[in-house]
């Protein structure tokens, strides 16, 4: 009655004691549940399980076989081994879980199925590991999860269950995070009350400040805000309150990123520092996945080292300070063409007719440069060069 359930339940097995009454088997055990109440996913819950289990109570030891559990579209196999049952339990064993639709499960658990933007992801899903326990920690090794397209592989370790020590490896195949997103609708300006708290404690300061983690994480391909990436690499360790992933890289547009991203939650205020450089990528094909353009091609060198604190954007963008640079070498401003512009110009001055138009509408450029030092949220450039067959242009600017 605590939660109220109700429905009926079977349980059947062949059991045997041994004539020492020290080893206690099951043999061929069924526990079938078909139950209905308010607490459960989805208020009912139909359930079977299946397995075989041997207890030694001399030697304190467990055996768990052929266990099959059935229930909310899922079919969950494995085996179990325990050693000092009694005492400080250890075990081992290994778990499998069949290939499912997580629609279905979603729904079984009384949920409504996200709204994403490919109708054809969330449908196919497995998993498999091996693990090795005791009442502190836990392991989990051989580790293979599949949703979709997608596998990601690895290993995950857990100690100090009261003050938690992970340690992980994985690796990720490939995949396409946009496909998991809401499909993209305009946006609706949020009233000022609501954006402020939704702001309101962006960085869960005094969970960071207990994190141990050290770990590595691969990643083959990545498509995510329309931009494709591989061979990603991010090192991830927290530690007294610092979290920091370093090194991290990938490949991107023929170019690769480098960079050093560090969260400090040890003060008053949560600081972020970040250190991320931009070799060799291809602006315009970039672009083009970004925005839906290439207004803008020609090989790319950046460099962003800034700094800010605080748990908000406002407080992000008005304590953001450090130094950007850029370069942009053997490319061309597309929408217009500044050459032709002026030898048009020149003919309408000398009364002649212009010239037929031959080249593509774009400008070309043999290098754009600048630097920009970021002051409290305020950008400031002084030194933009930009240098084509036809002309030298210098700028300055601010952004706020």
């Amino acid at each position: 009655s605590e939660p109220k359930l109700s429905g009926p339940m079977g349980f059947s097995a062949t059991v045997a004691l041994s004539e020492d009454r020290q080893t206690v088997s099951l043999t061929d055990a069924q526990l079938e549940t078909d139950l209905a109440g308010e607490t459960l996913p989805g208020g009912r819950l139909k359930s079977e399980l299946g397995f075989s289990t041997r207890l030694n109570l001399e030697k304190q030891t467990l055996a768990l076989s052929g266990l099959v559990l059935k229930a909310l579209g899922l079919q969950v196999e494995g085996e179990l081994n325990g050693t000092s049952v009694l005492g400080d339990a250890a075990f081992d064993g290994q778990i499998r879980v069949r290939e499912f639709n997580p629609r279905d499960v979603i729904k079984a658990l009384g949920q409504a199925v996200p709204e994403v933007s490919d109708p054809e992801v969330l449908k196919r899903a497995q998993a498999g590991l091996k693990l090795a326990a005791t009442k502190d920690s836990v392991s989990l090794s051989a580790i293979e999860l599949k949703l979709d397209d997608s596998t990601i592989k690895g290993d995950v370790q857990v100690a100090n269950f009261a003050k938690p020590a992970i340690r992980f490896g994985l690796h990720l195949d490939q995949m396409d995070v946009d496909r998991y997103l809401p499909p993209q609708a305009e946006p609706v300006p949020a009233p000022p009350t609501t954006a402020a708290a939704a702001g309101a404690q962006m960085i869960p300061v005094d969970t960071l400040r207990e994190l141990d983690v050290d770990g590595e994480l691969k990643i083959d391909r990545l498509k995510a805000a329309q931009l494709t990436s591989s061979d990603i690499r991010m090192k991830l360790v927290a530690k007294g309150g610092v979290v920091r992933v370093h090194p991290a890289s990938a490949r991107m547009y023929q170019g690769q990123y480098q960079g050093d991203i560090k969260l400090d939650v040890r003060g008053k205020q949560p600081k972020i520092s970040m250190n991320e450089t931009l070799s060799g990528v291809q602006v315009g094909p970039l672009l083009k996945d970004l925005t839906g353009e290439e207004r803008l091609t020609g090989r790319t060198e950046a460099n962003a080292n800034l700094v800010t604190s605080g748990q908000t954007p406002d407080d992000f963008k008005k304590t953001l300070n450090g130094k950007i640079s850029f370069a942009f070498t053997e490319g061309a401003v597309k929408g217009f063409n500044l050459a032709s512009m002026i030898r048009k110009a020149q003919a309408q001055i000398k009364g002649k007719a212009p010239p037929a138009e031959t080249e593509p509408n774009q400008t070309d450029f043999s290098e754009i440069t600048g630097t920009a030092n970021v002051t409290n949220g305020i950008v400031r450039n002084r030194d933009l060069r930009a240098q084509s067959p036809l002309l030298r242009v210098e700028g300055t600017g601010d952004i706020d």
